[in-house]
């Protein structure tokens, strides 16, 4: 019969329950969504919380992304993405706009934007100062609803090699953003199942 937590952490390791989520808890607090990549715990940690994760055999070495297995990985990756997103009302004042034209845009797809704990998120890689860079409009449409945010971030920031300008790829954002012509990354766009 396997132990509860209760008694894992305080058999196995003598640790209490409390001392433990505490640990965490202020771990995620000071530590923020990239927590888990090249941060110094140490830094983030008092001594009674960095004891207590010893004692249960942490590592209080930072990791570095290429440390992350696929699943923390994506979870990392993920986290960046929403620090490097708007909201819908910051959106709207950025553009001068009301909230429910950005909506609007969104539900059109013409935007791309996706749930974040119950609210819209806009990647910011849209964005040129106070626009949406052009032919966005003409792109983000093409786009599967399923694929995960990670994918469609990384799809319109990695260099593509059918798109270069003065003989050097570029991703389709920045193509678009140089005023390249959106059909061709549109029909790129369309094309992608998964990444």
């Amino acid at each position: 019969m396997a132990m509860t937590l209760h008694e894992l952490l305080e058999r196995r390791f003598g640790v209490n329950e409390e001392d433990f989520a505490a640990a965490l808890e202020e771990f995620a607090d000071r530590a923020g969504p990239l927590s888990v990549v090249d941060v110094r715990p140490v830094e983030y940690l008092g001594e009674a919380q960095q004891s207590t994760l010893r004692r249960l055999g942490a590592s209080l070495q930072p990791l570095r992304a290429e440390e992350l297995g696929p699943i923390a990985g994506l979870a990392a990756a993920h986290a960046e993405i929403v620090s490097q997103s708007t909201t819908v009302s910051t959106l709207a004042k950025r553009l001068g706009v009301d909230p429910s034209r950005v909506r609007q845009r969104i539900y059109a797809r013409s935007l791309y934007a996706f749930k974040h704990q119950g609210g819209w998120r806009i990647p910011n890689f849209q964005l040129e100062s106070n626009r949406i860079i052009p032919g966005v409009e003409g792109v983000v449409w093409r786009l599967s609803p399923t694929l995960h945010p990670v994918a469609v971030v990384r799809w319109f920031t990695t260099p593509n090699s059918d798109l270069t300008l003065q003989d050097r790829a570029v991703s389709p954002i920045a193509w678009l953003a140089s005023g390249g012509p959106p059909e061709g990354v549109a029909v790129m766009a369309g094309s992608i199942d998964e990444l």
